[in-house]
């Protein structure tokens, strides 16, 4: 039984260190690939210190990971669940790997995406869905 539990020590070691260079890597990228809100835990938190947001960095905020696209003032105010022109959210999947709908959320081909119930795969991508998937029939397929 030892073994088993060293196993999977190591496994869950294993999973973190891989989940936070996946972190590392996506931190100051362009354009990120939708599907980094798997690293949500390892980005640093947003705090509303005043200081000044840069372009390109991504941070954790109430459980969900933002990149900012627009340097912006680290006010309350100006928090990424508000400043929605300033930021791009990043939902983490559900343990299926299906994604909830969040506005202003990026989708890749093939990813999934749950909204009232219904999931959706996507079969185009976009980087900034404003709609939910059951308004975009060109860009998404009822699944099920």
């Amino acid at each position: 039984m030892s073994k088993i539990i060293e196993d999977a020590d190591k496994l869950i070691n294993y999973v973190s260190s891989a989940i936070q260079a996946g972190a590392e890597t996506a931190q100051g990228k362009t354009n990120p690939p939708p599907t980094i809100g798997i690293f949500t835990d390892s980005f640093p938190e947003w705090t509303a210190d005043n200081g000044t947001e840069e372009t390109g960095h991504i941070s954790k905020y109430k459980g969900m990971a933002y990149q900012c696209i627009n340097a912006i003032q680290r006010f309350e105010h100006y928090a990424p669940d508000i400043a929605t022109n300033n930021y791009n959210p990043y939902p983490a999947p559900n343990a299926e790997g299906i994604f909830p709908y969040v506005y202003g959320m990026g989708v890749s081909i093939g990813m999934k995406e749950r909204y009232n119930g219904t999931v959706y795969r996507a079969i185009q991508a976009m980087t900034k869905q404003i709609n939910p998937p059951s308004d975009l029939p060109a860009i998404f397929v009822r699944e099920g």
